[in-house]
């Protein structure tokens, strides 16, 4: 053999053994990722991901304990690997994992590390000229940019994926879209623009059979009813909501319904209700691995255990939640002392 052929075929032999290793790798993550993703969200729509390879290992999970220890271990390895798939041109696999990430980084509040990887998704998914894929990580992107308040930079990523989500007829995106689109006006105080989006995304659910949205819808409902002062229609709209949850077996939705129940009754002049429901939800989001929603209702049973005139038990709430709070977002619990300097004490 020439010289020259030779070393062609060298390199030739490294570049394709590299390829199949990168794909053996990335089919890895990205399997691994969606078996413990239907374990933290079992109700959550479904994508369809790449095809793994005879050779790729697929890490099995006892169950949600198991699944949470997993992507807590991997969580740099993760983002490097949605990092790789991007520059290797692995297109498929960059959007997808970040898709797989989303659930553990929304219950973790890596909004950051979420905002990036979907970034880095949506310049995968714009090269594959997919427009379903384009709609799921728009819809991710922007879920991340409401939960760091960055809601006008939100709303357009969700008006181009409600267009996909419609043009290609997946009803169940449409109507998930709906529902982001109303907690970006409810995050600006805008609930009537809410209603109006909370009430298309149960429309759409109903009419798509689709009962976990449906009864999300309920809560989401509910809840914009309540901020704006009608309070019968919210607590039958958040009731249905969290019985709904429970039968279909949904604890992480029941317990955000549980504390919709727990502010609507506090909104009634009913502490005994609202403290009830607010442990509830508690509890359930601890039990879930969701630290910063579990420091959300204690900041809430806080203040209902205050207007009760219970201070001890209401400075002890505020704690917990603080605590929380600094282990995840420091500059969240940060701003949460600055407006409301009487729970740090």
């Amino acid at each position: 053999m020439h010289d020259l052929v030779r070393l062609y075929a060298a390199e030739l032999a490294r570049t394709v053994e590299s390829a199949a290793a990168s794909r053996r790798l990335l089919g890895h993550y990205l399997h691994t990722a969606c078996a413990a993703d239907r374990l933290l969200a079992p109700h959550r729509g479904r994508i369809e991901p790449v095809p793994a390879a005879p050779d790729v290992t697929v890490t099995g999970f006892a169950g949600h304990e198991e699944a949470l220890a997993w992507f807590t271990a991997e969580h740099v390895a993760l983002l490097a690997a949605v990092r790789q798939a991007e520059r290797s041109a692995l297109d498929p696999y960059a959007w997808q994992l970040a898709w797989a990430l989303n659930t553990f980084f929304n219950r973790r509040s890596h909004w950051r590390d979420c905002v990036q990887t979907n970034e880095t998704a949506l310049a995968a998914a714009l090269r594959l000229a997919d427009p379903a894929a384009e709609a799921h990580v728009r819809r991710g992107l922007a879920y991340a940019y409401t939960c760091l308040n960055r809601n006008t930079e939100a709303e357009p990523h969700l008006r181009r994926a409600l267009a996909l989500f419609v043009s290609v007829g997946d009803r169940i995106g449409e109507a998930d879209t709906h529902r982001n689109l109303a907690r970006v006006y409810a995050r600006q105080h805008r609930y009537r623009p809410a209603l109006h989006h909370a009430e298309r995304a149960l429309s759409v659910y109903q009419a798509a059979r689709y009962r976990c949205g449906e009864a999300s819808a309920l809560n989401a409902v509910g809840w914009f009813h309540a901020h704006l002062d009608n309070l019968a229609d919210a607590l039958s709209y958040c009731g249905r909501a969290a019985a709904l949850h429970h039968e279909i077996g949904d604890p992480h939705n029941e317990a955000a319904a549980l504390d919709s129940l727990g502010y609507i009754h506090r909104r009634l002049g009913q502490p005994d209700a609202a403290v009830r429901h607010y442990r509830a939800a508690c509890a359930l989001f601890r039990e879930l691995g969701d630290r910063y929603e579990e420091a959300e209702s204690l900041l809430s049973l806080g203040d209902t255990h205050a207007e009760a005139g219970d201070t001890g038990a209401a400075r002890a709430a505020w704690r917990d939640a603080l605590h929380i709070l600094d282990a995840l977002d420091p500059p969240e619990a940060d701003r949460i002392r600055t407006r409301l300097p009487v729970r740090s004490g």
